[in-house]
């Protein structure tokens, strides 16, 4: 999946394109699926609402079942919005990585090599889009509301240790430069444009006409084996 940055970066797009009630909720909505605490072996990400297609052959993710359930506050907190939205675009990444690429992270050397681009990436993205780390990370007054919303009882979430760690994100990469392995400069401005490109007309649909354009079915993808811990 892309990174939290990659996630803001999008963010910063659909900021740029439509008027929000709170970009600040907004911001934290579109990386909170992350901040999920995880179990088993492997784990398995239940607050990216996973959905299994063809008898267990396929995957996406249950955007469907996320809009029914929180229909009541989809268009009415951005921060419901935002976490939509990062579900979505989690969908847009494996169709780009996935269907098209047809790159999986297969081993564990794989994923540790994404998420080495994805440090590489930060000094990159958060420039070029303007994030900045004050309007991203939210006050301990902001994480103690936030504890107590239903959004985040269906699941198990680490919001504090979550944000202190991003904080990271925003000193530049330790040691010798190195080469990008798999998520380069190119690919991830790809899929930022894809991302806006779809996120923007499924807002204004989802506002205008109360339906969504986005199928999370045909967008469904080879359901590989998880890779253990």
């Amino acid at each position: 999946m892309p990174s939290r940055i990659l996630h803001l970066a999008v963010t910063a797009r659909l900021l740029e394109a439509l008027p929000f009630r709170s970009p600040a909720r907004l911001r934290i909505g579109s990386v909170v699926p992350d901040a999920e605490l995880l179990s088993g072996d492997p784990p398995v990400k239940r607050a990216h609402y996973p959905r299994v297609l063809e008898n267990g052959a396929r995957k996406t993710m249950d955007l469907t079942g996320f809009r029914r359930r929180y229909a009541d506050r989809l268009l009415t907190d951005d921060l419901v919005l935002g976490y939509y939205l990062h579900l979505a675009g989690d969908v847009i990444h494996r169709q780009l990585f996935y269907n098209e690429i047809g790159w999986y992270p297969v081993n564990r050397d794989a994923v540790r090599a994404l998420h080495r681009d994805y440090t590489l990436l930060n000094p990159v993205v958060i420039p070029r889009y303007g994030i900045r780390a004050e309007e991203v990370i939210p006050s301990p007054e902001t994480l103690a509301q936030l504890a107590s919303d239903p959004l985040f009882s269906v699941n198990r979430f680490d919001l504090p240790g979550f944000f202190s760690d991003m904080e990271g994100d925003f000193f530049p990469p330790s040691g010798e430069p190195e080469e990008f392995s798999v998520f380069t400069p190119e690919l991830a401005e790809e899929w930022i444009r894809r991302a806006a490109e779809a996120l923007v007309p499924e807002v204004v649909s989802l506002r205008t006409r109360g339906v969504s354009v986005l199928d999370e079915e045909a967008m469904s993808w080879e359901r590989r084996p998880a890779v253990p811990r």
